[in-house]
Parts: structure tokens; C-alpha cells; sequence
């Protein structure tokens, strides 16, 4: 059974560079359509120094295939009754559209929302008795409208620069309205596109398939995002497996690629 799989696979990789070489020829292109779209938008892995006090990060970045609609989560970790919080962040405001807040707490007596060029402040505050007591968990979810147009790699928001310019924070205030500073994880959400693997927007075409052939059998430059390449998405690769995947979907009609940015891949 190894040896038909083994067979099949050469066979494949054989008859895919002739036709690579074809198709150089006759000018030939794929003609599966390409359609715009956000497959997954990352952040990266949560690394920090814990805090006895406080801490605050952004994760569970979610998007559907086909859509330009991002769900955003902001949670933290307190060690003390919060009376309100606030957190700003970078963006750029030619990849987003729109950008909402919904709280997850007991209705604010207060709340901001400050979308300046690139900037993005939210913030709110309770009365007494609405406080949220010491412990951790949703504090908050930023629903993130994306441009049609925006390009695969492309940074949406950025934390990795806070105590930059202009000076980008965060904070808590506890009961008595002493304000604690979190220790924001650092993290760059960015647009991904499965099989896009040269990372130019317009995957998976034949210059995608070149180039994972250039990688895994000519010592080719790695894809720029690389679970792009993780075609068939299970976290190995890419290698011949993914390869026979991308070739099947666009010659055989096979499946499309699957989710293959999803953490913690």
C-alpha cells in the first residue's frame, strides 16, 4: 500500500513539472477562478511576562472564508476590582473600513471610542455596585470591517509599540481609581490567503504552484507567510502531500484549500 501511495505520488510530481514546462510553452493558465478572499486573520503566539497585577491581550482573531468581517477579542487577567478599562491600538486605515466595540460586561455608565489616522482608543467605566470583581475573561469585542481590495500579508492591527509616537496604552482603574498598567502581549494581526503562496494576492495560480515546487525541490526561498503553504492544513509542510493537494484542486477539480492558518499551526 506505501509503495502505491509512494508510485502515485512521483507519478504526480512527474507529470505536474512536464506540465509546468508545457505550459510555459503554450502559455496555458489555470482556470480555476480566482476569488477574493480573508481566510484567517493571526496574531502571534501569546508571549509575556506574567503579572501579579494585571495583564490584557488581544486573541481569537476569527474570520469566515469569502467574508471581510473580523471578530476581535480583548481579554484580561486582574487581580482587584476594575471600575473601567481602556486599551489603545494601531491600525491601518487603508485595510479597515469599520471598526465597532461591544462590551461584555454590564452596560458603561461611560464609553469612548477615538478612531484617529492609524490609531484606535476604546474605553469605559461603571458605577459602583456595576464593578467587575477580581478574575479574568472577556472584556470586550472589536468587529473589524476589512476592505475587499486588501492584499494578502497586509498588517490590520499592530501592538507591538506601545510607549511609541504618538504613545499608544492601556490601563485599568480599580475601586478606588488607582490606574493599573496591563502588560499588553505583543502580536501584529495580518491577512492570510491559503495557497496564495508567493503572497502576491492572486493564489493559487501557476506561479503559486512554480513556486512551492521551487521550494521543496529546488532549495526555492520559503513562502513568505508559511502556513500558506500548508495547503491541506494539518500543521506538516509544506511538503509533497500539500503539492498533490494544490494540483488536484486546480487540475481535478478537488477540494479547495483548507483553513491552513488556523492556531496553533
Amino acid at each position: 500500500m506505501g509503495k502505491e501511495i509512494l508510485l502515485k505520488v512521483g507519478v504526480m510530481v512527474i507529470v505536474f513539472i512536464l506540465f509546468i514546462g508545457l505550459s510555459s510553452i503554450h502559455g496555458f493558465s489555470s482556470q480555476v477562478p480566482i476569488e477574493k478572499r480573508i481566510d484567517r486573520v493571526l496574531v502571534s503566539n501569546p508571549q509575556f511576562t506574567d503579572s501579579s497585577d494585571c495583564s490584557m491581550w488581544i486573541d481569537n482573531m476569527t474570520v469566515e472564508p469569502g467574508e471581510s468581517h473580523v471578530r476581535c477579542y480583548v481579554q484580561g487577567s486582574w487581580s482587584f476590582i476594575i471600575s473601567g478599562f481602556g486599551i489603545g491600538l494601531q491600525f491601518d486605515p487603508a485595510v479597515i473600513e469599520d471598526i465597532s466595540v461591544f462590551w461584555m460586561h454590564p452596560p458603561p455608565i461611560a464609553e469612548w471610542i477615538i478612531i484617529e489616522p492609524g490609531l484606535l482608543a476604546i474605553g469605559c467605566a461603571w458605577f459602583p455596585g456595576n464593578y467587575i470583581p477580581p478574575g479574568s475573561g472577556l472584556l470586550a469585542t472589536l468587529h473589524i470591517d476589512i476592505f475587499e481590495d486588501a492584499e494578502s500579508g497586509v498588517t490590520i492591527l499592530n501592538l507591538d509599540n506601545f510607549g511609541g509616537d504618538p504613545p499608544i496604552d492601556c490601563t485599568y482603574v480599580d475601586e478606588f481609581s488607582i490606574v493599573h498598567y496591563p502588560e499588553l502581549i505583543d502580536g501584529t494581526l495580518f491577512i492570510v490567503e491559503c495557497a496564495d503562496i508567493d503572497s502576491n494576492g492572486n493564489g493559487p495560480d501557476i506561479a503559486d504552484l512554480v513556486y512551492l515546487v521551487d521550494y521543496i525541490f529546488q532549495d526555492g526561498p520559503a513562502p513568505p507567510i508559511m502556513c500558506q503553504a500548508d495547503i491541506d492544513a494539518n500543521g506538516v509542510g509544506p511538503d509533497i502531500a500539500d503539492l498533490v493537494y494544490l494540483v488536484d484542486y486546480m487540475f481535478q477539480g478537488g477540494p479547495p484549500p483548507g483553513d491552513c492558518c488556523n492556531p496553533p499551526w
